[in-house]
């Protein structure tokens, strides 16, 4: 799954092509950061710059942040250390998905986006993610099929599609 992310962002060399059009039929450069926003399942935090550094954005949807609940800890003088962080997996976590739902493109690419996290948090992300799906495509990997029950299709070991 992680793979076939990978070759949506043009990340790895594969054969064949991945093509997005818009609702008038044109094509989409798929090319540099401006058409996906990517939430890797391990997001990366980088040592040695504060917590909102780290997110590498300055806009950050304050909204998103909240229901995310990691607002309070974006404030805090958090200093990424590698190992020693004193956030907790959840909140890395939670911290890579804000830095992907606070930039807006027409796709979101999201590998397990709610994999260690809480009933509570996972709940948010999906309510999250039904709100963008508006406006955005959005793809999510995810091992919690009852988490995408209300997406139109399902994709399966990639050679079988379920309408729903």
């Amino acid at each position: 799954k992680s793979t076939a992310l990978d070759c949506i962002l043009n990340v790895i060399n594969y054969n064949g092509e991945v093509k997005f059009y818009d609702t008038n039929g044109n094509e989409l450069d798929n090319v540099g950061d401006k058409l996906c926003g990517y939430a890797p399942q391990f997001p990366e935090l980088f040592a040695g710059l504060s917590l909102r550094e780290s997110i590498l954005i300055e806009d950050i949807s304050i909204n998103v942040a909240k229901k995310l609940q990691v607002a309070d800890i974006l404030d805090r003088n958090v200093i990424i250390d590698g190992e020693k962080s004193e956030l907790s997996g959840g909140q890395k976590k939670r911290i890579g998905l804000l830095r992907c739902l606070s930039i807006e493109r027409p796709v979101l690419l999201l590998d397990e986006p709610t994999s260690g996290l809480d009933i509570e948090n996972s709940k948010a992300v999906w309510e999250i993610l039904a709100i963008r799906a508006k406006s955005s495509l959005v793809i999510v990997t995810s091992h919690e099929i009852p988490s995408v029950k209300s997406d139109k299709y399902i994709i399966k070991n990639f050679n079988n599609v379920n309408k729903k």
